[in-house]
């Protein structure tokens, strides 16, 4: 069963869970790499994305894509791959990596500004962008363990 967060509070709750215990991931990137790229995904829809997927993809096959996660309520991606253009973290620490991310849940929850163009999906409403980016974590929280 994935997880599934429906909106960034939830997100700020896990947060919490992760600062307060102790936690590693699986795979190739480690908890910091997982929190500073969804931090980056979060600050792209209000700054842009280094790299577009080119407008007639995000009008059909990115825009089927979108309804289909948002109507099972989950995505499912590479888990371990850079955002195109986007740079490798610097962080080493995990307070680093939530402090990041949290300040862009926030940055993001008071945004009146237009929101860009999402890479593969195109243009989202900022709810849509929430919907989206609180998936998208929960996907990247799922290669999370708990020691405690």
């Amino acid at each position: 069963m994935p997880l599934i967060y429906k909106n960034l509070q939830e997100v700020l709750f896990a947060i919490e869970r992760i600062e307060n215990n102790q936690v590693e991931a699986t795979g190739a990137w480690d908890v910091v790499q997982h929190l500073v790229h969804c931090g980056q995904s979060v600050q792209f829809s209000m700054d842009g994305y280094p790299l577009n997927k080119h407008w007639l993809l995000q009008e059909t096959i990115g825009k089927i894509a979108f309804n289909i996660f948002r109507r099972r309520g989950f995505v499912k991606h590479d888990t371990n791959k850079l955002t195109p253009g986007s740079l490798p973290t610097e962080k080493n620490k995990i307070t680093d990596g939530t402090r990041f991310l949290i300040a862009q849940i926030e940055r993001f929850d008071s945004w009146d500004g237009p929101m860009k163009t999402h890479e593969f999906y195109g243009k989202l409403t900022k709810k849509e962008f929430a919907l989206t980016h609180a998936m998208h974590i929960a996907n990247h929280f799922e290669s999370f363990k708990f020691l405690d």
